[in-house]
């Protein structure tokens, strides 16, 4: 097998603006009013979007597609129960915190490449909130390449709109942290947007570091996996997206193992290699080398990437002129907007409730002989967090992609 796409042969391509020229789409509308009912034929309408049918299930709700009724238009919508709360402390964030969080960052998004948040039906009486999104008709990228390596083409083309979103991502200060095929959305006309937000964080800097693991752990960054570590968000996002590119190019993962343990000590300790019988493009194999450097000191960063040979086939297609703009129009989400980014949620979970979910899940634990959380990372399945000292290591159940969603 020989992966040697000649960039001579590349057809033209049609990247995103830079992050400050992009025509804007209407700011989602926020409607505080809910209405429901039901037709004679047993759908449920709420306000004007017709509910088709369920999607997927997520993390935070359920995935639902609906149609407006006044003209027709699809979209995905999330919804999300208000009184769902949090298994586990967090020494980060709340359950609440990150919903309010994901809601708000998603409302500052408008990029050709970032799925967009349509409308947020937030009624303080209701105890569910709706985020409609914009309906993504081909699925994700795992679906799309269906377990199979896809053309070298193509999945260039598709890292190049995914170097756009992430760069107009970062340029207005967020960090994704669960870059991977399932949250990666391809429209009919094959435009790759990155979805689902609810690792999602604000970052001042690149040089801000996070401490809480968020992710998939078959995508994530090596200095995640250390529980006292601290990492950057720009650099783990280019080793989910350089760990995304490898399975687009070969169809697995750069690492696997029977069980999440394994996984993890992989991640951390295994160098990086190739499938036997596959001569590589240089370029590719330079670039995933560089992007899945275990030292995040060493490792590439995002403007290094959008320049790289292989992306921009030896310079003959350059990718939009990056970062080029007055930082006036970043869009940071305040504090103040996150907390108001979702009405009427319960506060935080009552203490000794916590404290007694946090015995009934070590008692569980004993009872299967099970090691410690901390390091059972589900190799298929997004980590919503690590929690506090208590049970520093616990990982909240994994969930599973919905199909042709905007989120999961």
């Amino acid at each position: 097998m020989r992966f040697d796409f000649p960039c001579r042969n590349a057809t033209s391509f049609t990247d995103s603006a830079t992050p400050n020229d992009l025509p804007r789409h209407s700011i989602a509308l926020e409607t505080s009013t809910l209405r429901k009912h039901r037709l004679a034929n047993g759908e449920t309408v709420v306000n004007k979007y017709v509910i088709k049918g369920e999607l997927g299930k997520g993390s935070f709700g359920t995935v639902k597609l609906c149609a407006n009724e006044e003209d027709g238009q699809l979209y995905a919508v999330k919804i999300m129960h208000k009184t769902f709360v949090q298994r586990m402390a967090n020494r980060e964030d709340s359950l609440q915190d990150a919903l309010r969080r994901e809601v708000a960052i998603m409302k500052k998004l408008d990029h050709r490449n970032v799925v967009r948040l349509v409308e947020v039906i937030d009624d303080p009486s209701s105890q569910k909130v709706y985020l409609v999104q914009e309906y993504i008709e081909k699925g994700n990228l795992a679906e799309v390449a269906g377990g199979a390596p896809l053309p070298e083409a193509l999945a260039r083309k598709y890292l190049r709109d995914m170097l756009c979103g992430l760069q107009y991502l970062h340029f207005h200060k967020v960090v994704h942290r669960d870059i991977k095929p399932e949250n990666i959305l391809v429209t009919s006309d094959d435009v790759a947007k990155i979805a689902d937000f609810g690792a999602a964080r604000m970052v001042m800097n690149e040089a801000e570091t996070l401490t809480v693991a968020k992710g998939t752990p078959a995508f994530m960054a090596p200095e995640m996996f250390n529980i006292d570590a601290e990492y950057t968000g720009p650099s783990v996002d280019v080793w989910s997206l350089g760990a995304t590119l490898f399975m687009l190019v070969f169809g697995h993962p750069p690492w696997s193992a029977d069980n999440e343990i394994e996984l993890a000590d992989k991640v951390q300790r295994d160098e990086l290699t190739f499938p036997e019988g596959v001569v590589l493009e240089p370029h590719l194999k330079n670039l995933l080398t560089r992007m899945l450097t275990k030292d995040p000191e060493r490792r590439i960063v995002l403007a290094d990437v959008i320049n790289h040979e292989w992306v921009t086939c030896e310079g003959s297609h350059p990718i939009v002129n990056v970062f080029k703009g007055d930082q006036s129009t970043v869009n940071v989400v305040s504090l103040d907007e996150s907390e108001r980014a979702i009405e009427n949620i319960p506060e935080r979970i009552d203490e000794r409730l916590q404290a007694s979910l946090i015995q009934a899940h070590l008692i569980l634990q004993q009872k299967k002989q099970q090691p410690p959380l901390n390091l059972s990372l589900r190799s298929h399945g997004s980590m919503n967090s690590m929690s506090s000292s208590s049970d520093r290591g616990s990982i909240a159940t994994a969930t599973s992609s919905p199909k042709r969603t905007a989120s999961a």
